[in-house]
């Protein structure tokens, strides 16, 4: 299975499991399906599990992220600056930004909120842990915008 999975995909087939017979299972699976759109954005563990004639059960897991994946480039995007403030305390962008969700990698959302007519935004990171959190970002001409990005905390 691929480390990041793209949502634009919606159902990822599961396959390869050996040995072959076994079932899947995990958030968003059914049958040898993976929905991405039913399991969100996040990290996510896919399980497979065997059990042969004689009633021994075999397992494996593998982990993947799941992704918006827009890897369009437009002038709009290119001027979109995200960074963490010199005081580590808010996550600063700079843009046509109309909207923004940040998730953490288990998928649970940290922040959401519209910013019609901000051309720079500023969001508290207090609370938060440092390490990878994902964002979309809405622009104004309508895009939306995923990237990964990584939080960084300092005690003082």
């Amino acid at each position: 299975m691929d480390d990041t999975l793209c949502m634009q995909t919606v159902l990822y087939s599961l396959d390869g499991g050996q040995p072959p017979g076994g079932m899947y299972s995990g958030d968003g699976v059914t049958g040898n399906q993976f929905n991405l759109e039913s399991a969100g954005m996040g990290m996510h563990t896919l399980y497979y599990t065997y059990t042969d004639g004689n009633g021994c059960t075999g397992s494996a897991s593998a982990q993947s992220v799941v992704e918006l994946c827009d890897n369009l480039f437009s002038a709009q995007y290119q001027a979109l600056l995200i960074y963490q403030d010199s005081n580590f305390e808010h996550l600063v962008i700079s843009g046509d930004v109309e909207s923004c969700t940040i998730f953490d990698l288990t998928g649970q959302m940290v922040s959401a909120s519209d910013y019609p007519g901000n051309h720079q935004i500023r969001i508290s990171t207090d609370g938060w842990s440092s390490g990878v959190y994902f964002i979309v970002i809405g622009l104004k001409n309508g895009r939306l915008i995923s990237e990964k990005i990584v939080i960084s905390k300092f005690d003082r």
